[in-house]
């Protein structure tokens, strides 16, 4: 089996190896690895859809939401990414680059970020 970050799979889940399927944390669709459940269950969906027999079923990773598309390797601090009263968001989106930044601050502290793409000024936030 081919493998990258993860065990290489097309859009119908399968290796290299025809006869075998990947999906989960281990797999990389697409050149991604995925850590959050919501692309594992959609390619849950397209395994079984292809073991019943529907050979058209295809993970799409333009079906995610953006948060989702999130791998392992992203930074997240605080427990709250919800827009609280007193609280205020930054975004950064730089699609170019592959740059997502997301700030939550309240009384001039940052109390949640997630980041994607270039995290190498990470380490910046969580000593913030």
């Amino acid at each position: 089996m081919t493998v990258n970050r993860g065990i290489v799979v097309d859009a119908t889940m399968r290796t290299s190896d025809p006869d075998n399927l990947a999906l989960g944390e281990c797999a990389e669709a697409d050149g991604q690895v995925f850590g959050l459940v919501a692309p594992l269950y959609e390619m849950a969906g397209t395994v079984a859809a292809q073991l019943a027999g529907d050979a058209a079923s295809k993970f799409s990773r333009a079906r995610l939401r953006p948060s989702s598309r999130f791998t392992a390797n992203q930074p997240c601090l605080g427990r709250r990414f919800r827009r609280g009263q007193g609280s205020r968001e930054i975004v950064l989106r730089d699609a170019t680059r592959g740059v997502y930044r997301r700030l939550v601050l309240k009384d001039n502290r940052i109390i949640g970020a997630v980041m994607y793409g270039d995290t190498s000024d990470g380490a910046w936030f969580f000593d913030s």
